[in-house]
């Protein structure tokens, strides 16, 4: 259990904890393992620094694009269809890292009512164990120079502000998302959900916390 976080790490899979300590020792041209755990009885904030090295946030805008024409095409009409009208539509997704995913699929759930005819109560829950990419998905704010390889023009226009070299969700979808950390091994999960999303985190877990 990290003590800086109380992230417990004992079912991540060891391999992938090997090479993120094998990355910081190189970062601090140390050779052997008790020499890097002598510098983190030394040094307590490398701890923290390792800790974020043990999250992996690899996310983006649309990631998958085939993933996200069928939850467009097929799944979010499903679940309008079974919802009544002005009830409320609840999305969680868990490892959410910096928010692309959540807001991706928020819009895709904006874009909806327009095609559909139909108006939508939409909560999606943005949930991670990791503060700093929580802080990240909160702002919203992302480099114009990776965005625009993401997201349409179309999209880019509707749904997003540009400010110099970034650009930031618009208030319509970020006040969709709900963003808030939650530790997936011991906080309870939520309720009466219609879809959760959960990638990139599994690979990364042991098969007994997997299941």
């Amino acid at each position: 259990v990290c003590s800086h976080t109380q992230v417990d790490f004992t079912n991540y899979k060891k391999p992938t904890l090997n090479r993120r300590i094998q990355k910081r020792m190189q970062a601090l041209k140390l050779n052997m393992l008790q020499e890097y755990l002598d510098y983190l009885h030394a040094n307590p904030a490398e701890v923290k620094i390792l800790c974020q090295e043990f999250f992996i946030n690899v996310t983006s805008f649309f990631r998958d694009p085939e993933a996200f024409q069928l939850i467009e095409t097929k799944v979010i009409p499903a679940i309008i269809d079974s919802k009544e009208e002005g009830e409320t539509i609840k999305v969680w997704i868990a490892a959410c890292s910096t928010g692309e995913e959540a807001y991706s699929l928020a819009i895709l759930f904006k874009e909806a009512p327009h095609r559909l005819g139909r108006h939508l109560d939409v909560k999606l829950f943005a949930t991670d164990i990791d503060q700093q990419a929580l802080q990240k998905a909160s702002r919203g704010t992302y480099p114009a120079s990776i965005i625009r390889k993401q997201v349409s023009e179309k999209r880019l226009e509707r749904f997003f502000q540009k400010s110099g070299n970034k650009y930031t969700v618009s208030d319509e979808v970020r006040k969709m998302v709900i963003v808030a950390q939650h530790d997936l091994q011991k906080d309870p999960p939520f309720s009466k959900i219609d879809l959760i999303t959960c990638r990139n985190m599994l690979i990364y877990l042991n098969p007994s916390l997997q299941h």
